[in-house]
């Protein structure tokens, strides 16, 4: 349960929201609301769709940073937690309409209403496969263009590459890099499935099947895994989804929520 922190702008239009209990849970000081550049009507916005957000929710949802063991190792007996990767959680709902030409003209519908960052639990082992398979197809293309310089500076002795009218280096280091890069790609591949014991699609964990049945999605994913970032801290001190004594309030209809943007 999170620690009591109590709320010293009493001025804010978004004080007791759920809004205010989730981005104020460390207090006004660190609440990204309690700032003058945030205008009244954004105020207003952001509590709409944290409304939305929340009814969207699974109730395990905390489990994914409050737990002390990994959440993304296969098998029964996960290893203990050692840090988070935060994720970026995103939403259809609340649908929001823009102005197609920076924020003006015909309004079309954005890919998403919400998108959250939310901690997960993550050990030594699952930590080090994931971000060596996120770094593989980048080593493979800074190689392969390393080998290109290698192998054009030592061509060069015999034959002279600095002509405007030769365009061999410039296509030889494009091409050495583009094959360095699908190397890399196919070598993460290789690293996923070699390591089965981690789970590399937040999706594919226990809670994360719960959010996918709820309608989120990864807002970055490639090559089935998701993009995230480390951290040995959460990105609250007091970082909760679910409020204390949250009730899920009841559909009136299957219509969509909407929500509209100047």
């Amino acid at each position: 349960m999170a620690d009591y922190v109590e709320k010293t702008n009493k001025d804010c239009s978004a004080r007791d929201s759920y809004a205010c209990d989730f981005l104020g849970c460390d207090g006004c000081d660190s609440c990204s609301l309690n700032c003058r550049d945030v205008r009244q009507y954004q105020k207003e916005q952001v509590v709409q769709v944290w409304d939305v957000a929340l009814s969207n929710m699974p109730e395990e949802v905390d489990q994914l940073h409050a737990t002390d063991e990994c959440q993304f190792c296969r098998g029964d007996h996960p290893h203990a937690a050692d840090g988070y990767a935060i994720v970026d959680f995103a939403h259809e709902e609340p649908y929001t309409e823009k102005g197609a030409i920076m924020g003006y003209g015909k309004r079309v519908k954005q890919p998403f209403g919400t998108l959250v960052q939310i901690p997960v639990s993550v050990c030594k082992t699952c930590r080090r496969n994931m971000r060596i398979r996120q770094n593989l197809r980048w080593i493979g293309m800074i190689s392969g263009a390393a080998i290109a310089l290698i192998a054009l500076a030592i061509l060069s002795i015999w034959v002279p590459l600095n002509s405007t009218e030769n365009a061999f280096p410039f296509l030889g280091l494009l091409a050495c890099t583009g094959v360095g890069y699908l190397a890399g790609k196919n070598l993460s591949i290789w690293h996923a499935k070699k390591h089965k014991e981690t789970a590399y699609n937040v999706f594919d964990t226990q809670v994360g099947e719960k959010m996918k049945e709820k309608g989120w999605f990864g807002f970055k994913e490639e090559n089935g895994m998701t993009k995230m970032r480390f951290s040995r801290k959460k990105i609250r001190r007091n970082f909760h989804v679910i409020p204390e004594g949250y009730e899920r309030p009841e559909r009136e209809n299957d219509e969509p929520i909407r929500l509209r943007t100047r």
